[in-house]
């Protein structure tokens, strides 16, 4: 803002208006060259509590009944592989066929 300020005094005070509107110009480039300089920018970054403030809502619903089926069916597969066999329950069907 100080180069901007020295130059409009300098333009002003200038009795060439090209020295002017030069200075100004040349001013104005260093200004947008600092504000886009890697050093001079802030990082740009996402903390992860808000990663997880915004797809927690999201994941959640899909991923509790993801991991509870994975667990019943890990169970499941270890009685399986210890030679415990799960019995149908076929007493409805029983029941159908006797109605008809």
């Amino acid at each position: 803002m100080i180069l901007l300020n020295s130059a409009l005094d300098k333009a002003s005070s200038s009795s060439s208006w090209k020295e002017s509107t030069k200075d100004i110009h040349q001013t104005i480039q260093i200004i947008q060259t600092l504000q886009t300089h890697e050093e001079m920018m802030e990082p740009l970054g996402f903390l992860l509590e808000y990663y997880a403030a915004v797809f927690s809502p999201l994941l959640l619903p899909l991923l509790m009944p993801l991991i509870v089926g994975f667990v019943r069916e890990l169970k499941r597969y270890k009685k399986l592989k210890a030679g415990e066999v799960w019995e149908v329950d076929d007493s409805d069907e029983e029941e159908e066929k006797k109605e008809k």
